[in-house]
């Protein structure tokens, strides 16, 4: 998703974006250094007004708000993902969201949960997620000449899925069972039961696969 996401602003902006991450290639979760960098990034680009705007892809990451004065802050959007605003957030992170120039869920389901959970954050635009269009998957990178495409794609998989397919897409972490696929997997031979050729096709990785 947060590949799919520069690449579009990349497109709207003329190659205007500048790209700072949190977690390096490969690593995960983030080391205190990796933090540390990135604080140092987005603040010193704020104080310094390099900055014009920014779009948080993660709620979590637009925190650094609190570490650039009111008066040096840019307006900023930020995505919306399942579980990190169903529910109450800490007065902090509402502050956060409220001041949003624009909150994005990814789903209906999703923005229909934050605003029931936190009625008074303002409204929330939905924006579905989507893949590269067809040909654009080893297109390079418009910064450093890296593939946006995962490497390890292996193109052959993609002719196996059959017409009656059921896709999940998503991080398999043992503390992130609230995807849903411990219960499609459990519902799966009811379902094969009514469609025979139904096919379960599982896309992540994590510790819970």
């Amino acid at each position: 998703m947060s590949k799919l996401l520069w690449h579009v602003l990349q497109e709207v902006s003329g190659m205007q974006c500048r790209l700072i991450t949190l977690i390096p290639e490969g690593l995960e979760p983030p080391r205190p250094i990796d933090k540390l960098r990135f604080v140092k990034a987005v603040a010193g680009g704020l104080i310094c007004c390099k900055i014009d705007w920014i779009i948080f892809d993660h709620l979590s990451l637009a925190r650094i708000q609190r570490f650039v004065p009111k008066t040096l802050r840019r307006p900023y959007g930020l995505f919306l993902y399942s579980v990190e605003a169903w529910f109450p957030l800490s007065s902090g992170l509402k502050e956060i969201l409220q001041q949003a120039r624009v909150r994005i869920a990814i789903s209906n389901y999703t923005a229909k949960r934050v605003a029931a959970a936190n009625p008074d954050i303002g409204p929330i635009e939905v924006c579905h997620l989507a893949v590269l269009p067809s040909g654009q998957l080893d297109r390079k990178s418009l910064t450093n000449g890296q593939p946006l495409s995962n490497p390890d794609l292996d193109v052959s998989l993609l002719a196996r899925i059959r017409p009656n397919s059921i896709l999940i897409v998503g991080r398999m972490f043992s503390r992130e069972r609230h995807k849903g696929h411990d219960q499609l997997i459990e519902g799966w031979p009811s379902l094969k039961a009514r469609v025979p050729d139904a096919q379960l096709v599982i896309v992540g990785r994590g510790d819970d696969v």
